[in-house]
């Protein structure tokens, strides 16, 4: 049993300009994997909005207003506030991550986009550029450098490094539990080699039914509620 871990195949669009180091390289499965989670996740969203642009009816609808829902609750339980602009970037940004990450059952495709380290790199060093940003707008350029200085100009170097080092942190954090995940999936894979693509499939059907029948039943449920009560009424 062989599980190829760290081996991506390459490309290198620059080695024209003499530009051939691995810095330069192109992960091309990757690079697949990060198009295809863009895609998915365009659909994703052009489904909700064509639901949710009218009077939303039906369980898709309904289903994409209990997500939004969800999330901004977790949200409120989270910060104990709500700020549109964080929660879009929140949001945005946990998608993106959830696509990529899902792209991995794919029978065609042998990577999720996150088990590169390049884009667990790329997403924690977009959500650390986004917090200083903040941090600078909220507090202006003084306030911000007050923090690195705070209690005495001495640790500056500590904070600094501190903060920087969030960013591997992040990258690191997430891309272990991804490579965790996709070592067992590999494995479950190998056990199931022969029968890799019915076996997947049948993990989505049984994945989109359960949650189509759940919220199929709750929204039967609600509108048998509403019955019940216009029948109150009306008597």
């Amino acid at each position: 049993m062989s599980i190829e871990l760290f081996q991506y195949k390459t490309i290198t669009p620059l080695a024209s300009l003499g530009l051939t180091g691995k810095f330069w390289n192109v992960h091309i499965d990757t690079l697949i994997a990060t198009w295809v989670a863009m895609v998915m996740l365009i659909g994703f969203i052009a489904v909700g909005r064509l639901f949710l642009k009218k009077r939303p009816k039906g369980v898709v609808a309904f289903g994409y207003q209990k997500i939004v829902l969800a999330f901004m609750d977790f949200y409120k339980d989270t910060f104990h506030n709500f700020n549109y602009n964080f929660f879009l970037f929140i949001v945005s940004l946990f998608f993106f991550t959830f696509f990529c990450c899902l792209v991995g059952i794919l029978p065609f495709l042998h990577e999720e986009a996150t088990g590169d380290l390049n884009t667990t790199i790329a997403i924690s060093l977009t959500s650390f550029l986004y917090i200083q940003y903040q941090k600078i707008a909220a507090h202006g350029i003084g306030g911000y450098l007050h923090e690195f200085i705070d209690p005495i100009f001495v640790l500056a170097p500590i904070h600094l490094v501190g903060e920087l080092s969030k960013i591997a942190s992040m990258a690191f954090r997430l891309f272990g539990n991804i490579l965790g995940g996709s070592i067992i999936f590999k494995l479950i894979m190998e056990l199931v080699h022969t029968y890799q693509v019915p076996f997947t499939t049948y993990l989505l059907c049984v994945l989109v039914g359960t949650v189509l029948f759940s919220y199929t039943s709750f929204y039967q449920k609600i509108g048998w509620l509403r019955n019940i009560s216009n029948g109150l009424t009306l008597t």
